[in-house]
C-alpha cells in the first residue's frame, strides 16, 4: 500500500472491535472506516457499512486496511482469506488456538502486512519504567495479576479454551509480550501451577532474569496488576485497577515518580488510546515503507507459549 490521503478500514468484530478498534481509528485522521462486520447491535455512522459475514467484507470492499478483534478460532478460521486480501491487517492477538495451523498459514506473510495488537508497551509507564529502571542487574522480578472475573458467564467464549478463551489464552497472552519488552527474551517457563482462575509459573529470560508471575483471575481479595524488581527496596509499576490501561502508576518505596499529569484520563476505558497509538505507528511503517514490531512472528512466538503451556 502507497501512502495515500484516506485509508480505507473495514473492521471485523462487534466487540473490542468497535470500542477497542473502531473508536481508535477515529482517533487517527488519515483512517476512515467504511465497514464494520458485527451481528451485535452498534451506534455507528450511517456512512459506516455493515455486514453480518466476515468473509463477505474482506471479499466485497476494496480496503487499506483490515482491522480484526474476533474469536481467536474464529480469527484463525480467517487468516486465509485475510492474507489473500490485498489489505494490510491488524489483528488481536492469540492469532488462533493453534500455533501449527497460524504458522502454516503465516509462512508465505511479507514483511509489513500484519501487525499485531500488544498495547501494554504503549503506555508511557511501561516505557518509562523500561528506560529508568530495569537494568542488567536486576535478576528476580514478580508479576502479580489479581482481578474478578465472576462478570464473564461461563457460557462466554472468554471461558472456553476451545474457542481461545481461559485464563491461559484470554489473560496470559496480554502479559508474554510484554515480559518480553521488559525484561528480554523469554527461554524458558517453569513450575507452571494452573486452574480455571489461577495461573503460577516461572518465567526466565536470555538476560537470566528470572520472572515469578502470578494470576488470579477469581479473587475478593485486593486488585491490582503490579510488577516489582527488588523486594527490599521495591521498584513497582503498579495499578489498582488491573483490567484498564489508564491507572497505572510508579513507585519507589512507595512513594510515586511524577512522569505526567494523572488526572488526565481519556474515558473511563481508555484501551481504544493505546491502540490507536500502535496504529499510528504501524500506518507510519506502512507510509515508509520500514519494518515493524510487534509482527506476525512476535504473533506466533505468543501463540507457541500459550500452546506449550495448554498442553501441561
Amino acid at each position: 500500500m502507497t501512502k495515500i490521503n484516506t485509508i480505507k478500514v473495514g473492521i471485523i468484530g462487534g466487540g473490542f472491535g468497535y470500542y477497542g478498534h473502531y473508536k481508535a481509528f477515529q482517533e487517527i485522521d488519515s483512517c476512515k472506516v467504511i465497514a464494520i462486520a458485527t451481528r451485535k447491535k452498534i451506534s455507528i455512522s450511517k456512512n459506516v457499512k455493515i455486514y453480518s459475514d466476515p468473509k463477505k467484507l474482506i471479499t466485497s470492499e476494496n480496503l487499506d486496511i483490515i482491522s480484526v478483534a474476533t474469536i481467536p478460532k474464529n480469527q484463525q478460521n480467517l487468516l486465509l482469506k485475510l492474507i489473500k486480501s490485498s489489505s494490510k491487517l491488524f489483528l488481536e492477538k492469540p492469532l488462533g488456538i493453534n500455533y501449527l495451523v497460524c504458522k502454516n498459514r503465516l509462512s508465505k506473510i511479507k514483511d509489513s502486512k500484519i501487525a499485531i495488537n500488544f498495547t501494554f508497551p504503549e503506555i508511557d509507564e511501561f516505557k518509562y519504567f523500561k528506560n529508568k529502571f530495569v537494568k542488567k542487574k536486576d535478576k528476580n522480578i514478580s508479576i502479580n495479576w489479581v482481578f474478578d472475573n465472576s462478570a464473564n458467564k461461563l457460557n462466554t467464549w472468554k471461558n472456553d479454551k476451545k474457542m481461545g478463551g481461559g485464563i491461559i489464552f484470554n489473560y496470559f497472552s496480554h502479559s508474554l509480550y510484554y515480559i518480553e519488552f521488559l525484561f528480554g527474551q523469554i527461554i524458558k517457563i517453569n513450575n507452571i501451577k494452573k486452574s480455571k482462575t489461577i495461573f503460577n509459573c516461572e518465567i526466565f529470560t536470555k538476560n537470566e532474569k528470572k520472572i515469578i508471575f502470578r494470576l488470579n483471575c477469581n479473587s475478593k481479595i485486593k486488585k491490582r496488576h503490579e510488577i516489582i524488581i527488588n523486594k527490599k527496596n521495591p521498584i513497582k509499576l503498579f495499578s489498582n485497577d488491573p483490567l484498564r490501561f489508564n491507572k497505572f502508576k510508579i513507585y519507589i518505596k512507595n512513594k510515586i515518580v511524577p512522569i505526567r499529569d494523572y488526572k488526565k484520563i481519556h474515558d473511563s476505558d481508555s484501551r481504544y488510546f493505546y491502540v490507536a497509538k500502535l496504529l499510528k505507528r504501524y500506518i507510519k511503517a506502512i507510509n515508509t515503507n520500514t519494518s515493524f514490531k510487534p509482527d506476525h512472528l512476535d504473533g506466533l512466538k505468543n501463540l507457541m507459549w500459550l500452546n506449550k503451556i495448554e498442553k501441561i
